[in-house]
């Protein structure tokens, strides 16, 4: 998978848990904001409000099982993170192969220049 793919993936969990975290305040706001039921209510009321909040109560745990499902998305992280350390580790150590190379150039176009200098000077007696 490309470290794009892997970046998207991210994201997306990333984006589902917060709809999900929103979700779970939303449903918890609702249930805190519905009035008790009076002590004298009858039978179909309080089945019916035994009934809603059965229904709430699935609600909540699909989101807390879709929450708790994505809470390993951290471990994927910590995966890509590894490897990409090693890639790092890769790249570091070709750079600096790189920039030894172009010292070893650099003082090689200074004795370059050297000779250069010294046919200019000491053999075409030009000064």
């Amino acid at each position: 998978m490309s470290p794009y793919q892997l970046q998207q993936e991210l994201l997306a969990a990333r984006l589902q848990l917060e709809s999900q975290a929103n979700q779970i305040l939303s449903l918890e706001a609702s249930l805190l904001a519905r009035p008790p039921l009076p002590v004298d209510a009858l039978s179909d009321e309080k089945d019916m409000l035994i009934a809603e909040q059965t229904k709430t109560i699935r609600e909540l745990e699909i989101a807390v099982d879709g929450y708790e499902e994505n809470l390993g998305e951290p471990l994927r992280k910590e995966d890509v993170e590894k490897e990409w350390s090693e890639k790092l580790e890769e790249e570091k150590k070709k750079s600096e192969k790189s920039e030894r190379w172009a010292e070893e150039v650099a003082k090689a176009l200074e004795k370059e220049k050297k000779v250069c200098r010294w046919i200019t000077y000491e053999l075409l007696g030009f000064y």
